[in-house]
């Protein structure tokens, strides 16, 4: 489980790290699934000299490649903005190994998700990691399409379970702040908005992409500041979810 959320000082550990990495204006949430990632999978990389990488449905700006240290080779695979063509709903043949795929908020655009992890499997190297972020509540979006509102960690464990992949880690996490901001909002706020949601209102009205009109109402922000902003991992207000698997075989 996601156990750094309970700590009684996960909200001051989570403004150091920001301002560490100068993260303000990136998602609160990735921020969060970052520090993960730098957590559990890093450490399982450490005695990997060259390493292979598979970015799915991204692209080389994926945040934690800027934290991978040593040689690496970067491939990206998707059906935009790609390196090589993928559509994990139909798998690949005859798929290149890697020491590591990043699979970050793309399955819920994946109506096959069987063939997902099985595709996942057979391109990655005997010891290979998989890193797989999806949202666990969210707001219907494209890119290209979309059929999932999301998923739990759970759900994660199982399909990885049924190709032979092993688990490290897994969780779902979320809080009442995130959950607003997504559900009534439909946004997804930066750290700066998250945690001065007024502020940066009145800083950034002009800027504010114009989607919708609750986001523009100055009583949904007044709304936001007196909602929970914890992080916990209950099972109503989670928003995100990550899992960490290997291949043994």
């Amino acid at each position: 489980m996601f156990n750094i959320i309970d700590e009684e000082n996960f909200e001051s550990s989570l403004k150091k790290f920001i301002n560490i990495h100068s993260l303000w204006n990136i998602n609160i949430s990735r921020i969060i699934l970052l520090k993960k990632f730098l957590e559990i999978v890093l450490p399982n990389l450490d005695d990997k000299k060259n390493i292979d990488i598979a970015i799915i449905g991204g692209d080389r700006n994926e945040i934690e490649l800027m934290f991978i240290k040593g040689n690496s080779s970067v491939r990206v695979f998707g059906v935009e903005d790609y390196d090589y063509y993928l559509d994990l709903n139909v798998g690949i043949n005859d798929p290149p190994h890697f020491d590591l795929i990043i699979c970050n908020q793309v399955i819920e655009h994946i109506w096959n998700i069987n063939s997902a992890f099985l595709t996942f499997k057979n391109m990655l190297k005997k010891e290979g990691l998989l890193w797989i972020t999806c949202p666990c509540s969210n707001m219907a979006h494209g890119s290209p399409e979309f059929y999932s509102a999301g998923y739990t960690h759970t759900f994660l464990d199982r399909h990885a379970s049924l190709v032979g992949l092993k688990k490290i880690s897994s969780g779902s996490f979320g809080s009442a702040r995130m959950y607003f901001f997504q559900h009534i909002m439909n946004r997804w706020p930066t750290a700066s908005e998250f945690f001065g949601p007024i502020s940066f209102f009145v800083q950034n009205f002009r800027s504010i992409p114009k989607r919708g009109m609750l986001h523009k109402i100055f009583w949904t922000r007044i709304f936001s500041v007196a909602v929970d902003a914890k992080f916990c991992n209950k099972e109503i207000i989670n928003t995100e979810t990550y899992g960490l698997f290997i291949k043994h075989t």
